[in-house]
């Protein structure tokens, strides 16, 4: 009985039409990660230099305010900015 099943299993993943729909099925995964890909690569070139220049000037006010505390005022009233 189970060596019938074994050998059913197997003529049916070692059949032809099986092993073309299984490379069917990994050809279209490929394009549709392939055409993700190209739609967000798309995305990013379609944003605004603006955008990328305030995000920057934004990183660059946090990075100043942690490297020279001096530069910004200070939110604290108490604290004595020189």
């Amino acid at each position: 009985m189970r060596y019938r099943c074994r050998r059913r299993t197997a003529k049916v993943l070692e059949s032809s039409p099986l092993q073309i729909a299984m490379c069917v099925l990994v050809i279209l995964d490929a394009a549709i990660v392939l055409s993700e890909i190209l739609i967000d690569l798309h995305a990013m070139r379609s944003q605004s230099l603006s955008s990328y220049d305030r995000i920057y000037r934004r990183y660059r006010s946090l990075v100043g305010s942690v490297v020279n505390p001096s530069r910004v005022a200070s939110p604290n009233p108490l604290h004595r900015v020189n």
